[in-house]
């Protein structure tokens, strides 16, 4: 099992995703834009995106993966790779789909994702079986931060 990412201490902002205020409810990719330039002039040492904020259930995968490469592009406009982490959440009730989530994050310039436990069949989610999700999904991404209570 791959180890799972030691991030730096410092505050990790979780971003909202912001929509057009019409009958549609697009992304608005301006506003998004400017609050992400925002959070990165701040001083944060990173940004969480799709996260458990409530939202990212919303979104499709095109709209996950434009919000992320669009904050990995400004990163990377302003110079803040290194110290601005990105870290992209990738929570779904499927292994498959949480894998698809993560692969398509590293693709988009994610640093690390953020991985719940699927939670449909909560009865169901012993310990043996939420281990075994997190050793399947584990190997396959590039670096795994579970939420911890």
């Amino acid at each position: 099992m791959k180890p799972s990412l030691s991030l730096p201490r410092g505050i990790y902002c979780p971003s909202i995703t912001f929509f057009q205020p019409n009958e549609t409810q697009d992304l608005n990719l301006a506003l998004q834009e400017e609050h992400t330039r925002y959070l990165i002039s701040s001083g944060i040492q990173g940004i969480v995106l799709h996260g458990t904020t409530g939202e990212s259930v919303l979104l499709s995968h095109d709209e996950r993966n434009a919000i992320t490469a669009l904050v990995s592009k400004l990163r990377a406009e302003m110079n803040a790779e290194k110290g601005v982490k990105l870290i992209v959440g990738c929570s779904a009730q499927s292994t498959r789909e949480v894998i698809s989530m993560c692969e398509d994050a590293k693709r988009c310039g994610g640093d690390a994702v953020l991985v719940l436990p699927p939670s449909y069949w909560a009865k169901e989610m012993t310990v043996e079986v939420l281990a075994d999700f997190y050793a399947e999904v584990n190997p396959r991404v590039f670096s795994l931060f579970p939420l911890q209570f």
